[in-house]
């Protein structure tokens, strides 16, 4: 693992324990940090970005920044289907994938009337995972 790799990691596990502590503020710009780290480029990388833009975007849906979250989520679920078609491992995210899908549901629909039938896609999507995942 090279070093911006490793670096990368570690921004991402402080930036989740402020996620998921509720620092919504604090979390976005560390997520946002591994965006544009070199770290977080290049095959080897891909894991992160997919972390980072997923903990971005469930920040941004929490501070009502619903543009953002829309760009980051469907980001995270661009960077997921690329990791599982390479067949790349990846954690998932703590908060789980259904989740993401209902925040990139709601942050289309808030983006106005002409955004609503990707909402609509997005939703019934989630509805699909969450059949699938079953109670959790």
């Amino acid at each position: 693992v090279d070093a911006g790799v490793s670096q990368a990691e570690g921004q991402l596990e402080r930036a989740f324990a402020s996620l998921l502590d509720g620092e919504d503020a604090q979390a976005a710009p560390l997520f946002q940090a591994v965006l544009r780290s070199k770290g977080s480029g290049g095959p080897s990388g891909a894991p992160q970005r997919l972390a980072a833009s997923y903990g971005a975007g469930v920040a941004a849906y929490n501070l009502g920044r619903h543009a953002e979250s829309a760009a980051l989520l469907a980001t995270f679920f661009e960077a997921k289907a690329a990791c599982e078609a390479e067949g790349r491992d990846y954690t998932a995210p703590p908060l789980g994938t259904p989740l993401a899908r209902f925040y990139l549901a709601h942050s289309t629909y808030a983006l106005g009337r002409d955004r609503w039938p990707v909402a609509a896609d997005h939703l019934r999507a989630y509805l699909r995972e969450v059949e699938l995942a079953g109670p959790q």
